[in-house]
């Protein structure tokens, strides 16, 4: 099923694929192409009537997982397994949250990034890799959402204030901060 903006994310890439330019019929080329990469992926091997259909298969598929995530980020914050649980209940349970799962507009893939990202980022340590993965799904949240670089801020300002205290760690903070905005100032770069 359509919402009433979707041809605003897909018309760019039939666009694009097309003609090579990422504008719209309509010349509504406003929309970043958070939403449009997995649709363009998809395009390079189907046709438009089952890429749409697996898109959609692939976003149900991303709202289940962010459940367990969630779950996740509640267990290591609260480090219960009762939170865990009243987490993944409450949250698999709600019909609201997953209303739009089956329609072709980015929230499923929004929600659910941010959740990865969160996730990622809280048990990213001393992993370079982890922060990277948080900063690049925080990146395709931006990519399909542009309200979300305000997280940029929330998210360094955790990496930078972990061990603030500690004066050997400060420069660490800095490295780390610096590895997980790396994705974003790259594909921001290149858009």
């Amino acid at each position: 099923s359509e919402a009433g903006d979707t041809y605003s994310y897909i018309d760019p890439i039939e666009h694009l694929l097309s003609t090579g330019n990422y504008t719209s019929t309509l010349h509504e080329d406003y929309r970043m192409p958070g939403y449009g990469l997995p649709y363009l992926l998809l395009r390079l091997f189907l046709d438009k009537t089952w890429s749409l259909n697996v898109l959609v298969i692939f976003q149900l598929l991303f709202s289940a997982v962010s459940v367990y995530v969630l779950a996740l980020i509640a267990l290591v914050i609260f480090k219960n397994n009762l939170f865990f649980f009243l987490t993944f209940i409450i949250y698999a349970l709600s019909t609201y949250v997953s209303l739009y799962d089956n329609l072709l507009i980015p929230e499923s893939f929004f929600a659910a990034s941010i959740i990865f990202a969160t996730y990622l980022l809280l048990i990213s340590g001393n992993s370079g890799i982890k922060l990277f993965l948080a900063g690049l799904f925080l990146t395709w949240a931006i990519f399909l959402k542009p309200i979300a670089a305000s997280f940029l801020f929330v998210f360094i300002c955790y990496i930078l204030l972990q061990h603030f205290r500690e004066t050997k760690r400060i420069l660490y903070n800095w490295r780390a901060a610096l590895i997980f905005i790396s994705a974003f100032v790259f594909f921001d770069g290149i858009w």
